[in-house]
C-alpha cells in the first residue's frame, strides 16, 4: 500500500537570508560569465546602430549647414520671399509685408528673408557675369551687319590697349579726365609709354563736365588755350586699377602728350597701319569713367579746314557730338591696327596716322617733334566743291595741286 509522504512547510513563506545570498551568488556568476556568441553579436549591432545613428545626424546637420551656406552665396539661385496667400498681377510682384491677417512671428521671419534677398540680389548684380556694363548698340547696326565677327574681334583686341586718363590741379579732385594707348613698353624697368592728348591738361577740351568745349576756369583764365603740365595724371588701366602718370613730352600743335607709367605686367603694344583711306570703316574707341571701353563706327572723309582748324587733321562729316571722355582714344581698322588718334573738334577731327607715325618717330629719335612753320596756308584743289574745279579747269587747265591761300 503506497502512503504519500507530508509536505511541511507553507508556499508563502520568505526566503531564508542564505537562500538570498546563494541567489546573488549566482547572478553575479551569470554576469562574470564569457558573453556568447549570439549574444554577443546582438550587443555588437545596437553599438553599431548607435554609431550610425550618430553618423547619420551629423551628415544631416553638416548638409544643412552646406545648404544653407549655398543658399546665400552669390551664385546660387535666387529665392524671392513670399507670404503665404500673396497674389500678384504679373508686373509688381514684391510682396510688401504688410499684412496684418498674418501672424507676427511670421511678418519679422519675412522680412528678415527679404533683407537677405536684398542683399544676395545687389552682391548678384555686381558679379561680372551678370552685371550690366552698358550696351554696345553699335553692332545692331545693318552696316556692321557684314562683318559683324571682324568687327568684334577688332574692337576686343584693341581694348586691350586702350586706357582712361585724368588729371587734377592743386590738391583736387579729377578735373579732366580723356582716353590714350600704349605705344611702347621697358620690360626690364616695367614701364610703359602711354600716348594721349594734351588736351588732358589744357584749358581746351576733355573736362569731367563736358560742357561745350570743355573750358574750366581752373584751366583757362586767359583767353588763348593754355597748358598746365604740372597737372597730377593718374593713369586708368583696363582691370581696374590706376597708376601715377609722369610727363614725359607734350606737343602744343600736335596736341599730344607722351606719360611713363609703372606696370607690373607687359602690355599688348598695337600695331599701326599706314594710313586711312576716305569712306574707309574704322572704329572710334575710347575709355569711359567706369574704365569700360566705349565704341562707335564711322568712316572718315576729307575737306579743306578753315582758320579755326589744324591742317593736319582729318575729320569725319557729320559727326558734331563725340562719345564722352574719348578725346585721345584710338581709331583702328577691321585688323585692330591703328589708323589715328582722336583730337576733338566740333567737326569730328582727329589725327591720321600718317602724321602720329612721323611724330613718334621724331620722338623715339630726338625725343622731341620739331616743327617747320613756313607761315604758309593751303587748300588743296581735289577738295574745293565741283563747281569751282571745273571753272579753274576751264581757265587754267589745272585740275589738282595745291592753291597758296597765305603767305
Amino acid at each position: 500500500m503506497r502512503t504519500a509522504t507530508p509536505v511541511t512547510g507553507s508556499l508563502s513563506q520568505a526566503p531564508s537570508s542564505s537562500e538570498r545570498s546563494d541567489r546573488k551568488r549566482k547572478r553575479r556568476k551569470r554576469k562574470s560569465r564569457p558573453t556568447k556568441p549570439r549574444e554577443k553579436a546582438s550587443t555588437e549591432a545596437a553599438a553599431g546602430r548607435t554609431i550610425s545613428e550618430d553618423e547619420e545626424a551629423k551628415r544631416k546637420k553638416l548638409e544643412a549647414e552646406e545648404e544653407e551656406a549655398v543658399s546665400s552665396a552669390p551664385s546660387s539661385p535666387l529665392r524671392q520671399p513670399r507670404l503665404p496667400g500673396h497674389v500678384t498681377d504679373g508686373w509688381d510682384d514684391w510682396d510688401d509685408g504688410d499684412d496684418a491677417d498674418q501672424p507676427p512671428a511670421l511678418i519679422q521671419a519675412f522680412k528678415h528673408a527679404r533683407l537677405v534677398y536684398d542683399e544676395k540680389l545687389l552682391r548678384q548684380e555686381e558679379m561680372l557675369t551678370l552685371k550690366y556694363c552698358g550696351s554696345t548698340s553699335m553692332f545692331f547696326d545693318p552696316e556692321l551687319l557684314p562683318v559683324m565677327g571682324p568687327a568684334t574681334d577688332a574692337v576686343l583686341l584693341a581694348a586691350r590697349f586702350v586706357l582712361g586718363l585724368s588729371s587734377s590741379l592743386d590738391g583736387q579732385g579729377a578735373r579732366k579726365r580723356c582716353s590714350g594707348f600704349w605705344i611702347d613698353w621697358d620690360k626690364e624697368n616695367k614701364t610703359g609709354i602711354v600716348l594721349t592728348t594734351a588736351h588732358l591738361f589744357s584749358s581746351k577740351g576733355c573736362s569731367v563736365e563736358q560742357e561745350g568745349e570743355g573750358v574750366e576756369e581752373e584751366y583757362a583764365r586767359h583767353g588763348e588755350v593754355k597748358y598746365y603740365p604740372h597737372a597730377k595724371v593718374t593713369v586708368h588701366l583696363p582691370d581696374g586699377s590706376a597708376a601715377v602718370g609722369h610727363l614725359i613730352y607734350h606737343q602744343e600743335h600736335y596736341d599730344l602728350a607722351f606719360f611713363r607709367v609703372r606696370v607690373d605686367q607687359p602690355v599688348l603694344l598695337p600695331s599701326f597701319n599706314d594710313g586711312v583711306k576716305c569712306g574707309q570703316l574704322v572704329f572710334w574707341l575710347g575709355s569711359d569713367a567706369n574704365v569700360n571701353i566705349t565704341m562707335t563706327h564711322l568712316r572718315p572723309g576729307y575737306y579743306n579746314a578753315n582758320m579755326c582748324e589744324k591742317p593736319h587733321h582729318m575729320f569725319f562729316p557729320g559727326k558734331e557730338r563725340t562719345i564722352k571722355y574719348d578725346n585721345g582714344g584710338p581709331i583702328i581698322d577691321l585688323d585692330a591696327k591703328v589708323v589715328g588718334m582722336i583730337n576733338i573738334h566740333r567737326s569730328g577731327s582727329f589725327i591720321s596716322s600718317s602724321v602720329l607715325f612721323e611724330c613718334l618717330d621724331l620722338w623715339k629719335k630726338f625725343k622731341s617733334i620739331p616743327r617747320p612753320h613756313l607761315g604758309l596756308w593751303f587748300s588743296g584743289i581735289k577738295l574745293l566743291d565741283l563747281v569751282r574745279v571745273e571753272k579753274l579747269w576751264q581757265k587754267y587747265k589745272i585740275d589738282d595741286g595745291l592753291i597758296v591761300e597765305e603767305v
